[in-house]
């Protein structure tokens, strides 16, 4: 939102629906320019008036689970993705990214969960845009990743980690996201990957289901290393 105004009366609406606009006042506002900004918050279908009171629209309401209620700022959530592996025998289909952020890392497919998506949903998706492969997917396991880039965090990823089984159609080689090709899993080790790429390859094909959480390192944008925090393994 990035206005002091306009945060503060989201807030005060958080806490406190049906407030008449001399409650909802600050002294330290001008008159004038907080009325303005409530009628901005109207016209953008944040805040509604009803019988001389105002409150929170339903589009407030939704708006009000991201950001801070202590602060009325927007709030930093971390980003829930899928990251799907199809693997045959000793191979394993990995993807060189040919975009921002980590360009020219090799890992697995995958892409963030939309608003109107189940992980599942998402992950057949993902897998058929990205590679031109239809595949049934199947949930092995959660990952919960901080990335940390000259020790100061920049990325808090929820994963979900599906193994692609019954591949049908014909590969995808190259596109705008990246480039496809199949590995002996013994060789990823020589190429420049994501740091937990073993790791979810290994979830891949052990049975059971995991739950495992890991710092990522990079310096000026290059990962060293990995650091695992935790590891559940279910039968």
């Amino acid at each position: 939102m990035g206005n002091e105004i306009q945060e503060y009366i989201i807030k005060k609406l958080i806490h406190n629906p049906n407030m008449r606009f001399n409650e909802l006042l600050d002294k330290k506002f001008e008159s004038n320019k907080f009325s303005y900004h409530i009628k901005q918050l109207e016209a953008v279908g944040l805040i509604e008036k009803k019988d001389e009171t105002y409150s929170l629209s339903h589009e407030g309401k939704k708006y009000s689970t991201f950001i801070e209620g202590n602060t009325g700022a927007k709030a930093k959530a971390p980003l829930s993705a899928v990251i799907m592996f199809a693997i045959k025998g000793d191979k394993v289909l990995l993807m060189k990214r040919l975009k921002e952020p980590f360009y020219g890392c090799s890992g697995g497919h995958g892409g963030k969960i939309k608003f109107n998506q189940y992980p599942d949903e998402c992950a057949k998706e993902e897998f058929k845009e990205e590679t031109g492969l239809d595949a049934d997917v199947e949930l092995k396991g959660i990952y919960l990743s901080k990335t940390y880039n000259n020790k100061k965090q920049s990325y808090n990823h929820q994963f979900y980690i599906y193994l692609c089984t019954n591949l049908e159609g014909e590969l995808i080689e190259k596109d705008r996201e990246g480039e496809n090709y199949w590995i002996e899993i013994s060789k990823i080790y020589e190429l420049y990957i994501f740091p937990d790429v073993p790791k979810l390859i290994e979830m891949c094909t052990r049975p059971g289901f995991t739950v495992f959480e890991a710092d990522r390192h990079q310096e000026n944008d290059e990962f060293k290393n990995m650091v695992i925090r935790k590891h559940i393994q279910y039968s």
